[in-house]
């Protein structure tokens, strides 16, 4: 039997590789899409902890006024509960592992979040940010590295291009 010494040579049984810098899409390095996406979920969620602890102080010690007077004094914990929870939420975006399902948790946190957000949610769903989360398969990645594998446009009888 002749097995290879060489580390260095591929497995035959092994799809090939792209070459790098032709177009392969670094699967190591987060594009900037997702760097944008956490620092947006960190910021929201802060100000959604934020609003939901400063509720749920003045609920129980009062500090905009006392608790007894106020004729929300009954909603306040469930305004504050509300609050934390989204900011858990949020939170927790940027720390999802890389698969599908966490590509579209990320994307219901953009488009729930803020309408304002509407250039990240482009953003969001284009290549660079599916890719990263396996949201391309691996044969569409393929062939979209390489344009002259595309089928041309379909031509109808009778039409010529300007």
């Amino acid at each position: 039997m002749n097995r290879p010494t060489d580390p260095v040579i591929e497995n035959p049984y092994e799809a090939p590789r792209p070459i790098a810098g032709r177009g392969a899409i670094a699967r190591d390095r987060p594009p900037w899409v997702y760097v944008a996406f956490s620092i947006y979920c960190l910021i929201i969620a802060l100000i959604y902890g934020s609003l939901g602890l400063l509720v749920a102080a003045d609920w129980q010690f009062g500090l905009l006024g006392d608790p007894a007077d106020r004729p929300d004094r009954h909603v306040l914990p469930g305004v504050a509960a509300v609050c934390l929870a989204v900011a858990s939420l949020f939170a927790a975006g940027p720390f999802l592992p890389r698969r599908p399902w966490a590509w579209t948790y990320g994307l219901i946190l953009i488009l729930v979040g803020n309408v304002f957000a509407l250039p990240l949610t482009l953003f969001w769903i284009g290549r660079g940010a599916r890719g990263y989360y396996a949201r391309i398969p691996d044969c569409v990645r393929v062939i979209s590295e390489f344009p002259h594998a595309s089928r041309p446009p379909a031509r109808v009888p009778g039409l010529r291009r300007g």
